[in-house]
């Protein structure tokens, strides 16, 4: 695993330890038919989706902004990077109202 991968790892090792101490081995398969399982789906895509983001935004984006800044060309660097924001930032806010949800729910509901 390079460098940066590791905190990600590390969230999706303890996050499923921490699935399997809460809802036990047993009852995973009925996990995902109450609104629990599903809130955890739904947090696992959007987590997803912000990862999505952040590799394009480090492997498409950076290299490209500095591409631009060595030309000049400030102005659509900064709308490039306006845009990354734009994408990620209801992707974050969304994540965090799932967590709060998932926050009030018992994994036996």
């Amino acid at each position: 695993m390079s460098r940066p991968a590791q905190p990600v790892g590390a969230i999706l090792v303890t996050g499923s330890i921490n699935l399997i101490a809460i809802v036990g081995i047993d009852d995973l398969a009925v996990m995902f038919s109450i609104t629990y399982g599903w809130m955890l789906m739904l947090k696992l895509a959007l987590f997803f989706g912000m990862l999505g983001l952040a590799a394009f935004n480090r492997w498409q984006l950076v290299p490209s902004i500095r591409a631009i800044l060595g030309g000049g060309g400030q102005v659509t660097a900064v709308f490039r990077l306006w845009r990354a924001i734009m994408a990620e930032t209801p992707l974050g806010f969304r994540l965090l109202a799932v967590v709060a949800i998932l926050r009030t729910l018992s994994p036996g509901d």
